[in-house]
């Protein structure tokens, strides 16, 4: 493993203004999402008092001015599901068919009105989750990794190797690198390379790695990005 001086010497080499350094590791953002649980509304009387408590949450909620579909609608077609249903217990002829027919109409009601919910909870993220809660749906966070801007794998069948890889960024002529083995606490400098990607070689399996990347842009200017700890094996 080549060593090269400190970083600001490669600064004056490369002409290079060097910009904050950040450790961005990958990132989760936490997705408010109204649902309708199904799999807890199995049973129709669960699915009526559901749908009723929806009605209800949504009856003169403020963050639901205007929905799609009258909330009076919904209700007037619950009360129908509610004969159907009394009527489908009762083994009437052809009552359970159309007991699922009423509930089918129910279930688009709801979804409906679901669209509408997550779309006010859309235009305001820092409430989205009161939002949806008021409404009487449930809650589900969803979450969505972004990819961090350096990766640092162990080489395959050489213990003690990892190789680091960045995203190549349009205008770079050259990639500088560095690396902590002790938390970031010191840092060493290592051969610019020409590709997105070094090895780095010598390292202790076991121990932790950090890398840091400073692309070298044709207008001279870059910003350091730091890897994550990784353990070396």
């Amino acid at each position: 493993m080549k060593l090269k001086k400190a970083c600001a010497a490669c600064g004056l080499v490369f002409g290079i203004v060097l910009l904050t350094i950040a450790i961005i590791p990958k990132v989760v953002i936490k997705r408010v999402i109204a649902v309708l649980n199904m799999k807890k509304l199995t049973k129709v009387g669960n699915f009526i008092n559901k749908a009723s408590f929806i009605a209800k949450s949504m009856t003169g909620n403020s963050w639901f001015p205007s929905p799609p579909l009258l909330i009076s609608t919904l209700l007037a077609d619950i009360a129908n599901l509610v004969t159907a249903q009394t009527a489908a217990l009762s083994r009437v002829k052809g009552a359970a068919q159309n007991r699922n027919d009423m509930k089918a109409i129910v279930l688009a009601d709801l979804r409906q009105l679901m669209a509408y919910v997550q779309s006010v909870a859309n235009l305001n993220p820092k409430n989205a989750e009161t939002i949806i809660a008021s409404s009487g749906f449930d809650i589900k966070l969803e979450g969505v990794r972004t990819k961090a801007p350096i990766t640092v794998k162990p080489k395959k069948g050489e213990s003690g190797t990892m190789v680091a890889t960045v995203k190549k960024i349009d205008g770079t002529v050259a990639n500088l690198w560095m690396m902590s083995t002790d938390g970031g606490k010191t840092w060493v400098s290592l051969d610019p390379t020409s590709k997105v990607s070094i090895e780095i070689t010598g390292l202790t399996p076991g121990g932790t790695l950090m890398v840091k990347h400073l692309p070298v842009l044709r207008k001279g200017k870059g910003t350091w990005l730091t890897s994550a700890a990784v353990v070396v094996v």
